[in-house]
Formats: C-alpha cells, structure tokens, sequence
C-alpha cells in the first residue's frame, strides 16, 4: 500500500472519529443552541503547603453553594486562617470577597453563598502571618 493510499485512509478515519465526537448525545438532544455556556457545578479545594506541612484547605461545595474553611496544621504558621473568592454575577459584575476562619486546628467554619447557576467561582485559602500571609494557588469551582 503507498503512503498516499495510508494518508488517505487516515484522514477518512480522522473525519469519521471526529464527527462522532461531535455528534450529540441523547441528553444533548433538546438542547437549544446558545453562546451562553453553562457548566455542570463541580466542587473545588484550594490547599495551602508549608513543605510537607498542610497548613489549612478551603472546599467549594457546589451543591450547597457554601465554602468550608479548615486550618490544618499550627505547626508552622498560628495565625487565623481564611478564604477569598472571586465571582463574576450573571448580569457581569464581578465581586469579590473574604471570610475569616479560625487559629484553632482542625474545627471547620462554613459560609453559605448564593451564586448564580453553572457560574465560575475562583477561591483560595491563606493564613495570618506577622510579615506576610502565605497563600494557595486560586482554584476554580463552578456553582
């Protein structure tokens, strides 16, 4: 068989794989098309590490639209931990926000919120600290 034949035959499979992957499912059947695009709500956990030392964890509870904020470890920093969040509204007004935690170990504090469906919500956790406070990388979860 010639290279040419083979490549033929490679883009025919590649066109017939790629529209199978395009091609709707039955849950997708009576879904209308939009610009607008909303996401399945998923959980998300922002962890802070000093070395091997987890130090405290926010999670995102998409189902109940809460976060639950928990310092972990006193170990290296024993200042309060908290949490900041990030959101864009509906209507396109981007807010942000912080809730304080506890200094004690291991006693979670939860915070309930109301965002709109299917949103992007942006999180971290961090903790006090005299010279500056350590911070997680920001996660991403969607209500």
């Amino acid at each position: 068989m010639s290279a040419r034949h083979m490549l033929t035959i490679g883009a025919a499979i590649a066109a017939f794989l790629g529209g199978l992957a395009a091609a709707p499912t039955s849950a997708d059947s009576n879904a209308s098309a939009s610009s607008a695009t909303i996401l399945a709500s998923h959980d998300a956990y922002a962890d802070l590490y000093e070395s091997s030392e987890w130090v405290a964890r926010v999670h995102f509870d998409a189902a109940g639209d809460h976060f639950i904020l928990t310092k972990k470890s006193n170990r290296t920093y024993s200042g309060r931990a908290y949490m900041e969040w990030e959101y864009t509204t509906v209507a396109g007004n981007f807010r942000t926000g912080r809730r304080n935690g506890l200094s004690q170990v291991g006693i979670p504090v939860d915070f309930n919120h109301n965002f709109g469906e299917g949103r992007k919500v942006e999180l971290r956790v961090c903790v006090e600290d005299a010279w500056f406070d350590p911070c997680s990388d920001w996660e991403t979860g969607y209500a």
